[in-house]
């Protein structure tokens, strides 16, 4: 479940990562008040849905993203059961 999970964190990369077939958002920010964050140059394929995760997971994003003071750089999601 999950391949990074961002929570309580600032000034953070997470860089040149593969995911593959996760269960629930793939990369994620959690609360909303994680910023300054860099999310550059990863990929995440075939992320699936949870039923026993969060209720938003039954909808899953590759990149859940709850605060805009994050940046997103050559990112790509494909074959999600929901949202890129």
């Amino acid at each position: 479940n999950r391949a990074c999970t961002l929570h309580g964190v600032h000034y953070l990369t997470i860089e040149n990562n593969v995911a593959y077939e996760t269960m629930g958002h793939t990369f994620f920010i959690e609360d909303a008040a994680e910023t300054k964050n860099l999310i550059k140059n990863n990929l995440a394929v075939k992320t699936k849905r949870s039923w026993s995760l969060l209720n938003t997971d039954q909808t899953p994003a590759s990149f859940w993203i709850t605060h805009p003071d994050n940046q997103f750089i050559g990112n790509h999601a494909a074959g999600s059961d929901r949202y890129g």
